[in-house]
C-alpha cells in the first residue's frame, strides 16, 4: 500500500514539475526597457527605443534594478550614452558591446566590471551629479573596466529599428488598434495605439516577411506561422506545442494512475 501510494505521488509530482519546467522566464516591459523579475530585484534584459541617451532606471515597480543582462543593448545603433545607476551590482560582459554607436557609459555604481569596445569611454559618477552631456576628464575612470576590441557581429547589432515603434509593420487585430509584430531582438510582441509593448514570446526567434497583398507573415525559427483568429486571439506556435505536450503528459499520468489503482484493486480481491 505504502509503495503504491508513493508511486502515485511520484508520478503526480513529475507531472507538476514537467509542466512548470516547460514555461520560459517571463519578460516584462517598462517604457522601452525589457526586464526580468527576480526575488528582491529586477534585471534589464533588453531595450527597444531610438534615443541617443539612456538612463537605466534604478528601480522598477518598487524593486531595485540590480543587474544588466548579457546582450541587453544589442542592436541599439542610435544609442550614444548610457547611465548606469548605483543600484546595479552586476553587468553582463556583452551587455553594451552590441551597441555599435555607443560613445560613453556613465557609471554611478562602484566595484562593478564594465566591458565595452575600445572606442567607448567609461565615466565614474559616484555622486550622481553628472549629466549625459558631461565630457570625460583626462583622468576618467577608476571603476573596474574592461575594453573589448574587434567585437564585430555580436548579437543583432546590424538590425535597424523602425522610426516609430507604434508604426511597426505586423498583423492587425480586427476591431483593435493593436498590432502583432517582431522587435529587433526577434521577440514576438504586441503594440497598441499608444505604443505600449507587451512581449508575447521570447523563448524563440521570430521573423516577419511581406506578402504580395501587402500583409505580413510572422513565423518562428521552425517555420511555424503565428496567426490571429476571428476573435482576436493570437495563436503562438510554441504555445500550441506546449499545450500538446502538457495534454500528452496529463494523459500518460492519468493512464499510469489508473493502471496502478487497477493493480491495487486486483491484489485486494485476490487476498480475500
Amino acid at each position: 500500500m505504502k509503495k503504491i501510494g508513493m508511486i502515485i505521488c511520484t508520478f503526480v509530482m513529475l507531472f507538476v514539475i514537467s509542466t512548470n519546467v516547460q514555461a520560459a522566464e517571463t519578460t516584462y516591459s517598462e517604457g522601452h526597457f525589457y526586464y526580468h523579475v527576480h526575488d528582491g530585484y529586477m534585471s534589464i534584459s533588453g531595450y527597444l527605443g531610438r534615443e541617443t541617451e539612456v538612463v537605466i532606471p534604478s528601480n522598477i515597480a518598487g524593486k531595485p534594478v540590480s543587474e544588466i543582462e548579457d546582450h541587453a543593448f544589442d542592436g541599439c545603433n542610435t544609442l550614444k550614452s548610457i547611465t548606469v545607476p548605483d543600484t546595479v551590482t552586476r553587468i553582463g560582459e556583452s551587455a553594451f558591446t552590441g551597441a555599435d554607436s555607443l560613445e560613453k557609459v556613465i557609471s554611478q555604481t562602484e566595484g562593478v566590471n564594465i566591458v565595452v569596445k575600445e572606442n567607448v569611454t567609461i565615466i565614474d559618477d559616484f555622486s550622481g551629479e553628472l549629466t549625459s552631456d558631461t565630457k570625460p576628464d583626462d583622468n576618467e575612470s577608476n571603476s573596474d573596466t574592461t575594453i573589448e576590441s574587434g567585437s564585430e557581429g555580436i548579437g543583432e547589432a546590424g538590425h535597424e529599428e523602425p522610426e516609430d515603434i507604434a508604426a511597426l509593420k505586423g498583423i492587425n487585430i480586427k476591431g483593435s488598434d493593436t498590432v502583432i509584430s517582431v522587435d529587433d531582438k526577434h521577440h514576438l510582441i504586441s503594440i497598441d495605439g499608444a505604443g505600449n509593448i507587451v512581449i508575447l514570446d521570447d523563448s524563440k526567434k521570430y521573423s516577419m516577411t511581406d506578402n504580395k497583398d501587402e500583409t505580413v507573415r510572422i513565423t518562428d525559427a521552425d517555420g511555424n506561422e503565428v496567426t490571429v483568429d476571428d476573435n482576436g486571439n493570437v495563436q503562438i506556435p510554441s504555445q500550441k506545442g506546449l499545450t500538446k505536450i502538457k495534454v500528452a503528459i496529463a494523459i500518460g499520468v492519468v493512464a499510469i494512475i489508473i493502471i496502478v489503482c487497477g493493480v491495487l484493486l486486483y491484489r485486494r480481491k485476490k487476498k480475500r
